[in-house]
């Protein structure tokens, strides 16, 4: 369950980023839920969240300047994608996207989804794929999960192995 007021204040700290970092790059949708009339006070909880079907899922990314310099300049051969989760208060899977440097191994880029799905997953890869238009990665790198392998192959047709 996600909380309203969480995503209200998120959605007010990335106007605060964009002010401090204009050259950032932000995506953010809130989790939207069915309309709540005929919901009864029973379904909410004390936290703002609601008990309802959802018909729009979250997703958040974000990729700073110098990310976007790093996975130019080191993006194009391998690139690892792993998760984590149960970091957050609402247990989502939180993503990174790294590459390997000269000197050490560097997060590249990050995104939140309501669900590790495959849509979900390839959604987001083709998020940063618009905001990385040279970005054509040869290898990815990720754990033995069905859903990442194929938004990997769907995102990258082609140009990986």
């Amino acid at each position: 369950m996600l909380s309203k007021v969480d995503q209200e204040n998120l959605e007010e700290k990335i106007k605060g980023w964009r002010l401090e970092d204009p050259e950032d790059q932000f995506f953010f949708r809130p989790c939207s839920l069915s309309p709540t009339e005929g919901v009864s006070e029973h379904c909410f909880n004390t936290d703002g969240n609601v008990e309802a079907n959802i018909i729009q899922n979250l997703l958040f990314a974000h990729q700073t300047a110098w990310q976007r310099h790093l996975i130019r300049q080191y993006g194009n051969e391998i690139m690892l994608l792993d998760a984590t989760y149960k970091t957050m208060r609402y247990e989502l899977p939180l993503f990174f996207l790294v590459v390997k440097t000269n000197v050490n191994y560097t997060v590249v880029g990050s995104f939140i989804t309501q669900n590790e799905t495959t849509a979900s997953i390839a959604e987001a890869l083709h998020i940063f794929r618009e905001w990385n238009p040279q970005w054509k990665a040869q290898y990815f790198m990720t754990d033995f999960c069905h859903e990442e392998i194929n938004a990997i192959e769907s995102t990258f047709e082609g140009t990986c192995t």
